[in-house]
């Protein structure tokens, strides 16, 4: 047996035996919120990982493919708002206000609480 070091992403679970591998996966992963990726964005659903769910976004922004086949995820996206807005359940009174905007597609309702300093992300 031998003792094997590897390196992991520090925003998903890949793992490498060569450092700069992962520092170079780290720079596109989808999981870290710089890339503003679907996987890091208040408007994918869902929110939280559920096989059963189907994959949207409430902006309507992802590419259709063809039929049985998984929707074109996003990277770079302009309209890309961080999810951790919406598990910050101190910025609201009135959790179903916010699940309703965002079921809605209110960017402007997500962006005044950002302005109003209430959330931190």
């Amino acid at each position: 047996m031998e003792n094997v070091n590897v390196w992991k992403c520090s925003f998903c679970k890949r793992i490498s035996e060569n450092k700069k591998s992962i520092q170079k996966h780290e720079k596109k992963c989808f999981f870290n919120p710089e890339t503003k990726s679907c996987a890091t964005c208040l408007w994918f659903s869902p929110l939280i990982a559920d096989p059963g769910y189907p994959v949207r976004c409430y902006l309507d922004l992802l590419e259709e493919t063809p039929k049985g086949t998984r929707k074109q995820l996003k990277t770079k996206c302009e309209r890309w708002m961080n999810k951790k807005i919406y598990f910050d359940h101190e910025t609201c009174e009135n959790d179903d206000e916010m699940e309703e905007n965002l079921l809605n597609g209110n960017e402007d309702y997500f962006k005044n609480l950002q302005r109003l300093s209430l959330i931190k992300i």
